[in-house]
């Protein structure tokens, strides 16, 4: 035994390093290939496509914006399921407008330049993203769920109808102007017991016409079902989800509440039009960096005034002499930190820069009570959703007729009211016979559809719900935080801002505010 023991210990030895060398080798390959991946492929994440294995962790994608969930279904690959389980308060079902050539040209992508591409054709707004992967061959089937405060005059029926979509060239419904290469979208659905056509088409310039169903060939385009259920009816009756059926899970949290920040801002006496006037032509952010970057500075200076509120070197009784003190100081503060975080100022006016923050800093501790700052504080800024290339008040796309509802439903809601709801997804999602290939989680922040004050909410309880709902379906979850988030992973309300350091020489007292 001894003898042996001295051949084999050798031999042993070198089986060892051999195999830990193979060990190496493989650990290498693995690194090398996803670096790779990863340097090909920075637009689409591709480590989203393996939540399809059985012991993989379920992924939730959360976004800013809903239509910046396109990206995030195509890394699913080939595989992608073409059935969208779709949780909101708005259809998201509108012509998509404005629509380069190559949307009648869409296929598969067969690399990820091609699939970054098709990405950015169909994410073109939020409320037309659903037909945009219609018209791609993506979606095949949208199930909408819509919430049970929505009015009855907002109902949609309950009764499935087809999207049919087509490229074919369309003339303008009693006019003879054609509109070359428009898309054309019919909807197909039963009314009084009859089947109805109804076609739009869409040109360039993103106007929409009502055309006759013969001009728009839809044999050979793409299809989609779409279902309508409410909220009530999806509890007590269920889904049309199927064992085998593979699926995208798609929430957006205005389902829970939806608000009008402009309304909400000037009932409370928040002058949002005079404020946006001091950024006009002079901040115009051309990067989502710049838009943060001032956003920080304009807001850290809203923390500096509620600080000094706080510590009452600031009251409604302050005099003009230390008002205009502050104001100076304020000013020349964020005019530091603005070009600190090398933000370039509109190029038309490089001089009306330091005017306008004067104006703005004025207005803050002469004109606005602690309360105006702070429900200024919690909206933030951002560029004009309008589509401007300015810096305003960042409202979303409210406006003066959300009074009418004309263009939303709005619904205000509180913890109570969301907890209830929240229980009635707990009964939706207990119904569904397997797991989502995929969760994407939108919070419409920033479009100024969810209340910013109940957001944090809103978010942290529907994560919990989806963790409980998750084990049924034996999986972990794994959240991803788009890099577009408003405010970050914290959000609007959570981002960290510093008062600016003011010197108040005026009375006396050094401030640090």
């Amino acid at each position: 035994s001894f003898f042996r023991g001295c051949f084999l210990s050798p031999f042993w030895l070198m089986v060892r390093f051999r195999l830990r060398g193979i060990y190496f080798l493989a650990l290498s390959v693995v690194v090398v290939a996803l670096s790779q991946g990863i340097r090909l492929a920075p637009y689409l994440p591709r480590f989203i496509g393996a939540s399809s294995s059985v012991d993989a962790p379920l992924t939730i994608v959360i976004v800013e914006e809903h239509h910046q969930v396109v990206r995030y279904w195509l890394s699913l690959g080939p595989n992608l399921p073409q059935t969208v389980l779709h949780i909101d308060a708005h259809s998201d079902l509108g012509l998509p407008r404005l629509l380069p050539e190559r949307f009648q040209k869409m296929k598969w992508p067969s690399s990820h330049v091609d699939a970054r591409a098709l990405a950015s054709t169909l994410a073109v707004s939020n409320d037309d993203f659903l037909v945009g992967t219609i018209l791609a061959g993506v979606v095949r089937r949208v199930l909408w769920i819509w919430p049970g405060w929505l009015p009855r005059s907002w109902w949609p029926s309950d009764a499935p109808h087809l999207v049919n979509c087509s490229a074919r060239n369309a003339h303008r419904y009693g006019v003879t102007k054609p509109l070359e290469n428009s898309p054309c979208v019919c909807k197909a659905f039963w009314e009084t017991q009859s089947l109805t056509n109804e076609c739009l088409a869409v040109n360039s310039v993103g106007e929409e016409s009502v055309v006759a169903s013969s001009m728009c060939n839809t044999e050979g385009g793409p299809r989609a079902e779409v279902a309508h259920f409410s909220e009530t009816n999806a509890v007590s009756r269920g889904l049309p989800i199927n064992p085998g059926d593979a699926y995208v899970l798609d929430i957006d949290e205005d389902f829970l509440a939806v608000e009008s920040p402009y309304l909400k801002l000037t009932e409370a006496g928040v002058p949002v039009l005079e404020i946006n006037s001091f950024f006009h032509a002079v901040l115009c952010p051309t990067s989502a960096g710049e838009e943060q970057a001032m956003d920080e500075v304009l807001s850290s200076a809203l923390r500096t005034v509620v600080e000094l509120w706080l510590s009452g070197h600031v009251t409604a009784r302050s005099s003009d002499f230390m008002a205009n003190d502050v104001a100076s100081q304020l000013s020349e503060r964020m005019l530091e930190a603005l070009s600190a975080a090398r933000v370039n100022h509109c190029p038309d006016y490089p001089n009306r820069l330091l005017p306008r923050l004067q104006g703005f800093a004025s207005l803050l501790v002469s004109n606005l009570t602690l309360s105006q700052v702070r429900l200024l504080l919690q909206h933030g800024f951002c560029r004009d959703r309008w589509g401007s290339a300015f810096l305003v008040v960042c409202v979303g796309f409210s406006n003066p007729g959300d009074e009418e509802q004309s263009r939303v439903a709005l619904h205000s809601s509180d913890r109570l009211e969301v907890r209830r709801r929240l229980q009635n997804l707990t009964h939706i999602f207990a119904s569904l016979p397997h797991a989502p290939r995929l969760i994407t989680l939108c919070r419409s922040v920033k479009d100024g559809y969810t209340p910013p004050e109940l957001w944090p909410f809103i978010e942290a309880q529907m994560l919990r719900l989806l963790r409980l709902s998750a084990i049924p379906w034996k999986k972990s979850l794994r959240v991803v935080y788009d890099s577009n988030l408003w405010g970050g992973s914290a959000g609007i309300v959570g981002r960290p801002l510093a008062p600016f350091p003011l010197k108040l020489d005026s009375i006396g007292v050094g401030v640090n505010a």
